[in-house]
């Protein structure tokens, strides 16, 4: 059997798996190797009992490791003890890391310690932050808490991710009198934890410059704007922290009523060329549009300018002008763009608003003309498949049917997950296969193939290899880490388009059940797709459960503090931390369910979910046809963020689909509870 069968015949053997399509390919073909990789636990035991004798180290290796992920120390531990001179050379230090927590866990911490510092002076890269931990753990148990702390910034020090360094800087918080520079450690991993701000918080104006970023971030979250300026303020120029200040001083000066200051802060960025001179135009825009005037004259002197920001700081003039005072004057910013930066995405963005004027106006010809002039300007634009839409109406009302039809498979072909590509051809289903391209089938290494899946994960995410990132996110979602699959296979992302058919074992990992029991039980309780909410969250936070958003949005539904407030009120939650995934998921599935019930549309409730209801409620009266109104939803932001969740939702049921029938379920439970 060649490499390509194999793969082949080990995907299928997964897509009939049921809930376990996420499963790597089994590296090793026994009974043991198929129970341990589809977690079929009850069984791998039965199975093993009565052969224990008969059983290989290697199978003897992977049984440990099941008993291990079972939490079953004792029993795993013991066979661990058993390998330690039958496992190979280069995976003993990685079965003597368990044995050390295996030691830990069972009551023996002498024997744990011992094993721990051996470890640590091998100084193994990737098991160094781990014998570390260990080893403060053990000191903190004993009382000695210098030697824990001690420890645990060894840790922070050699940690290989901000995941391990926040593990560590955690740990030193939780000793006595911790300083107000482990604080400050803590939050620049951190950046919300409640310790390490009620520190800096008592120690007045002996909090440290950098601090008063932390703090004042934190105010601007809790909508607290006018304790947020006067913290940010404090944050010195020289800090590495100085622009995301000014940025979130700017924001929080402006919800004061400070417009003139906020202007000045975000011109200053934008000039600049800072990391926030994209987001400081954003702001200047929508308080441009707002009717600010020193946002527009700030704007203008962006555009004259040499920086970086000219361009989308003219795009940002033409649409103040455009929605102010009409299109027509308009032109004259517009043509500056067109002129000074032809092959950018701004003029891409320009050419876009002429033709949808055009195609508004009833003159699609035109508009077809205006769109293939921006389809050409940038190869691969980011508007492409907004474009080829587009222009297929275009000529299909021009009475162009061949061009319209070959423009609609343009579609299909090169953006088969795209929004536009679902409205051009909403009863296409894009083929997805089961097959696991060669170019991401790599072979299984040792520590997989022994069962020790933790630091197999580890290893393959430090690799720069294809099919090492490939494997290594479908051994995160393995071990239900939806968060981690979803940002290894982001790098391959675009590889899920190129391919015909579309490779199934890699949407998976793009497209996965996170949090899979939180969510169907939230849309159990309210009525819900479950599809709706895994579509707002990949949308809302890519699965991070600290992620937090200009605007003040909290967790992996991305929810303002009032609103969390509001539905837990209304739910009779109890207060509780609004970045509690579990809290975060039923707040922001209550969140839907009532938006769901306002509005007609279920289009419109996720544009509510993004803008409000308010902002909603003020367009429906423009409504027209569906394609039409999501284009002409004055934020831009709305209207791309509505786009992704539909485009979610489609490319969701195209990797699960199950979860169509649910859906169509759900639906009639629905009318019936109604």
């Amino acid at each position: 059997m060649n490499r390509l069968t194999a793969c082949l015949a080990l995907a299928l053997l997964l897509f009939s798996a049921g809930p376990l399509l996420a499963a790597p390919p089994v590296p090793g073909d026994s009974e043991v190797d198929r129970l341990f990789w589809s977690r079929q636990w009850d069984s791998l035991e039965k199975y093993v009992a009565p052969r224990m004798d008969d059983l290989s180290p290697r199978e003897l290796a992977v049984y440990a490791n099941a008993l291990w992920l079972q939490r079953q120390y004792g029993r795993s531990l013991e066979f661990l003890i058993e390998l330690e001179t039958e496992i190979p050379p280069e995976l003993r230090p990685y079965l003597e890391m368990l044995i050390t927590l295996g030691y830990e866990r069972t009551g023996r911490p002498e024997m744990a310690a011992q094993k721990a510092k051996t470890l640590w002076e091998r100084n193994n890269e990737f098991l160094a932050p781990y014998a570390a931990y260990a080893l403060g753990r053990l000191s903190q148990k004993t009382g000695d808490f210098s030697g824990a702390r001690e420890w645990y910034l060894k840790m922070a020090e050699c940690g290989r991710d901000s995941r391990q360094r926040r593990q560590a800087l955690q740990a030193v918080l939780s000793l006595p009198s911790p300083s107000l520079d482990d604080a400050l450690a803590l939050l620049r991993e951190s950046s919300f934890d409640k310790r390490a701000l009620a520190i800096l918080s008592d120690a007045g104006e002996k909090c440290p410059p950098d601090g008063f970023f932390y703090l004042g971030y934190n105010a601007y979250f809790d909508g607290e704007y006018a304790q947020a300026a006067d913290y940010l303020q404090m944050v010195e120029e020289t800090s590495a922290l100085f622009d995301r200040a000014s940025y979130f001083r700017g924001r929080a000066l402006y919800r004061t009523g400070n417009a003139s200051i906020a202007a000045g802060l975000w011109k200053d960025l934008a000039l600049s060329d800072s990391r926030y001179a994209s987001s400081s135009v954003a702001s200047l825009r929508r308080a441009s549009i707002d009717g600010d005037g020193e946002a527009f004259s700030a704007l203008e002197t962006i555009a004259a300018s040499e920086s970086r920001s000219a361009a989308p700081a003219l795009a940002a003039l033409a649409e103040t002008v455009s929605r102010r005072q009409g299109a027509d004057k308009a032109l004259e910013y517009e043509d500056q763009l067109l002129d000074r930066f032809p092959d950018t995405e701004r003029a891409v963005d320009v050419l876009w608003e002429r033709g949808w004027g055009q195609w508004r106006s009833g003159v699609p010809e035109k508009a077809l003309e205006s769109w293939n002039r921006g389809l050409h300007a940038v190869s691969r634009s980011r508007q492409e498949p907004r474009l080829l839409y587009w222009m297929s109406r275009a000529a299909e009302t021009a009475g162009e049917d061949i061009l319209a039809r070959g423009l609609v498979r343009r579609l299909e072909k090169q953006y088969p997950l795209d929004y536009y590509r679902v409205l051009a051809s909403p009863g296409y289903r894009p083929e997805v296969s089961p097959t696991i391209p060669e170019y991401l089938c790599g072979s299984p290494g040792l520590l997989e193939s022994w069962g020790f899946v933790v630091y197999a994960r580890l290893q393959l995410a430090g690799s720069t290899g294809t099919s090492d990132i490939f494997r290594a996110a479908r051994l995160a979602l393995w071990m239900g880490d939806a968060r981690g699959a979803y940002l290894a296979a982001s790098l391959l992302a675009r590889d899920a388009t190129r391919l015909d058919p579309l490779p199934g074992p890699l949407l998976e990992v793009l497209y996965p059940l996170a949090w899979e029991r939180d969510v169907r039980e939230a849309a159990d309780r309210f009525g819900l797709d479950p599809v709706d909410i895994w579509a707002i969250m990949r949308q809302e936070s890519g699965f991070e459960a600290e992620a937090a958003s200009p605007a003040g949005a909290l967790g992996l539904m991305q929810l303002m503090p009032p609103t969390a407030r509001e539905n837990a009120s209304m739910l009779d939650l109890q207060q509780g931390d609004i970045l509690d995934p579990s809290r975060n998921i039923l707040l922001g599935a209550h969140h839907f369910m009532r938006l769901e019930e306002m509005f007609d549309r279920k289009e419109w409730a996720f544009a509510a979910y993004n803008a409000g209801q308010g902002s909603v409620g003020r367009w429906l009266p423009m409504r027209g046809p569906l394609d039409e109104w999501i284009e002409e939803i004055p934020y831009d932001e709305t209207s791309n963020y509505l786009k992704r969740v539909l485009a979610n939702r489609d490319a969701y049921r195209l990797t699960h689909p199950g979860l169509a029938g649910e859906a169509a379920e759900t639906a009639e439970n629905t009318v019936e509870k109604h």
